[in-house]
């Protein structure tokens, strides 16, 4: 509710006094921050997730590309986008692959 509504320091504050994180709720606070804009802290808090999954990069993936950052071609992918995606651990399945 606090993301939702722009409280982005009560949201970090809630986080950081979380006793266990999971990915569900790293990968959160990496959406809220790139939500609202700041994509640098959204990468920080990317960076000190101990466990990133699909969702994880997509998260981050897709709020660079719908914030517009540095937007190559026609597709709409941002440089940073691209990036991104070749860091992946996981590769697209039949599925993901024309996303």
């Amino acid at each position: 509710m606090y993301v939702k509504c722009g409280y982005l320091e009560s949201a970090r504050s809630v986080f950081e006094r979380m006793p266990e994180k999971d990915v569900v709720s790293w990968t959160s606070m990496v959406g809220c921050f790139a939500k609202h804009g700041f994509l640098g802290l959204a990468h920080e808090c990317f960076r000190e997730m101990p466990n990133k999954n699909a969702v994880s990069w997509n998260t981050l993936i897709s709020r660079h590309i719908q914030n517009g950052h540095d937007l190559l071609g026609q597709g709409g992918l941002s440089a940073k986008a691209i990036q991104l995606i070749g860091l992946m651990p996981m590769r697209p399945d039949r599925y993901g692959e024309h996303c």
